[in-house]
């Protein structure tokens, strides 16, 4: 159920300890889902966003050749 568990979230197996009993293991793996919940968050992401809007408007030659460089453009 603990390998179900870290496949369905994308947690490696290894953090799965055989000296825990399960409802230990099965804490630990949900405090792990949290974390990475909390790492995305939509304040977070909006935040990013809003950081890459700025540098293209401050960087706009540098972005115009990044693009370029990706063959975004025509």
């Amino acid at each position: 159920m603990l390998k179900r568990y870290c496949d369905k979230y994308g947690i490696d197996y290894y953090e799965i300890d055989d000296k825990l009993t399960f409802w230990e293991n099965k804490k630990h793996l949900r405090k792990l889902v949290r974390m990475m919940d909390h790492s995305l968050d939509a304040w977070e992401l909006a935040r990013w966003e809003s950081l890459q809007e700025q540098y293209m408007k401050e960087h706009i030659l540098e972005y115009y050749i990044m693009c370029q460089l990706a063959g975004e453009t025509t």
